[in-house]
């Protein structure tokens, strides 16, 4: 909107002229001076050609300022009202002047003008303007910050090529990770992955390396990159993973799971020889234990040795049994006990399937078991799985699977009770595993 005629009714333009009037005698010349600057901007918005008399007495009132930092620092604000008033030219030359005469400036007041003035340049979009004056910034601190929010002006615009070559100029490492964050970020959205990759080893602090692995899983899942893409950035991310002692490949493949490109996940995994994997994949099976689909998925493509399947086998199963059970495991439950070597482990199976309501299947499972303490644990889940359907033959028939003397009796006898009190308890299963345990102390004690 332009504001070069009045169009307003006869009465608004002789208000607006009384406002100026009244604005004139307002005894603070900075006051003064950035209220008439408003006034100006708020008249060119409503077309009265009064704005350029108001804006001509915001200038003259900079000229009754004493204080040489107030004087600068009314410049720098008259100069946004000028700019967002059409007059970008004048503008520009009043914070060029105000530049001028900041640099006459000494002690830590400088800094503080300098930063005002570069960031009055970004409001009128002056960008390498702001840059220069940044420069003269003694603070590096203070200077860094600028610098920041200058690079930030720079990637709205689209000039990623700018910002990269001035990164170096920057002294924080946590600004310059923070902006080549930014940076990073911007080229991905673009994906630009080659040019992404060139910029991640710039980023040295952990959070913002932490946060730009996990922006590779989130955009590469949302674009749907090829698998060549993907494994550019493993191998990047191994590279930096080695080089800075921080796991970021663990961080980037928990990612891509909880985007369910599962497959892929353990196609990594499942090549890594120089990697602790074994560690890398229980992190990323817990990370998965609310989504069972992706879960049964991780596990039936995983290719481990039972020395490192087992460990993550053994803690996925624990996080289920801590409950509530839902029959969406069972076949994570399956997979499991049908790789396991861990004859603990299937007793853990066995105990899951038994509370979801399949006590024949644990029961393969349970059969496997040798060791009389884990076999009567096993078939213990299974017996009350029967009493809870109301099934006691089946379950003194399970009790009777356990063949050692004495635990078989042990187990028979607990059995036997439970069917004595008609209900078994949501958690029965626990409270016969602490009766075990109990039991087998006893026995160790007494030397039997």
């Amino acid at each position: 909107m332009g504001g070069t005629v009045n169009t307003g009714s006869p009465e608004r333009v002789k208000l607006h002229s009384q406002v100026i009037n009244a604005a004139r005698e307002i005894p603070d010349p900075y006051v003064r001076a950035v209220t008439l600057a408003r006034i100006g901007h708020r008249l060119y918005l409503a077309g009265d050609a009064n704005y350029g008399k108001a804006f001509s007495l915001a200038l003259s009132a900079i000229n009754d300022i004493d204080n040489p930092i107030v004087v600068l620092k009314a410049m720098v604000d008259v100069s946004r009202y000028l700019y967002l008033s059409g007059m970008e030219e004048k503008a520009r030359d009043l914070l060029r002047s105000a530049h001028e005469g900041s640099l006459l400036l000494k002690g830590p007041a400088k800094d503080v003008v300098l930063l005002d003035i570069a960031r009055g340049a970004l409001v009128i979009g002056m960008p390498d303007e702001a840059l220069l004056y940044s420069t003269d910034v003694q603070d590096a601190q203070k200077r860094d910050l600028i610098m920041a929010e200058i690079f930030q002006f720079y990637i709205k615009k689209g000039d990623l090529r700018r910002v990269s070559s001035l990164l170096d100029g920057v002294s924080s490492e946590d600004v310059k990770s923070r902006i080549s964050f930014e940076l990073f970020k911007e080229h991905l959205r673009r994906g630009e992955f080659a040019s992404a990759l060139r910029i991640l080893p710039k980023i040295g602090v952990y959070y913002w390396m932490d946060s730009s692995i996990d922006e590779i899983a989130r955009k590469l899942s949302e674009e749907g990159a090829s698998e060549d893409v993907y494994w550019k950035f493993v191998e990047a991310i191994k590279e930096l993973s080695m080089s800075s002692g921080r796991d970021y490949l663990t961080t980037f493949l928990i990612g891509l799971s909880l985007r369910r490109k599962v497959g892929f996940v353990t196609k990594v995994l499942n090549s890594l020889t120089d990697f602790p994997r074994a560690e890398v994949a229980k992190k990323i099976a817990i990370t998965l234990i609310s989504s069972p689909g992706n879960l049964e998925e991780f596990i039936r493509e995983l290719s481990l040795p039972p020395e490192e399947f087992d460990p993550l086998a053994r803690a996925v199963m624990d996080e289920l049994l801590k409950g509530p059970v839902s029959p969406a495991y069972r076949g994570v439950a399956l997979i499991i006990g049908r790789r396991t070597e861990d004859m603990a482990v299937l007793v853990k199976v066995s105990t899951y399937l038994s509370k979801i309501g399949y006590p024949e299947e644990a029961r393969t499972f349970a059969e496997q078991i040798a060791d009389p303490y884990l076999r009567s644990l096993a078939f213990g889940a299974i017996a009350l799985a029967h009493l809870k359907k109301g099934d006691i033959d089946s379950a003194i028939e399970a009790a009777a699977e356990v063949r050692d003397r004495d635990w078989g009796s042990w187990l028979m006898g607990e059995i036997l009770v439970k069917v004595v009190e008609s209900s078994v308890g949501e958690n029965a299963e626990e409270e016969l595993s602490e009766r075990a345990q109990k039991h087998k102390k006893w026995r160790e004690d007494i030397g039997s």
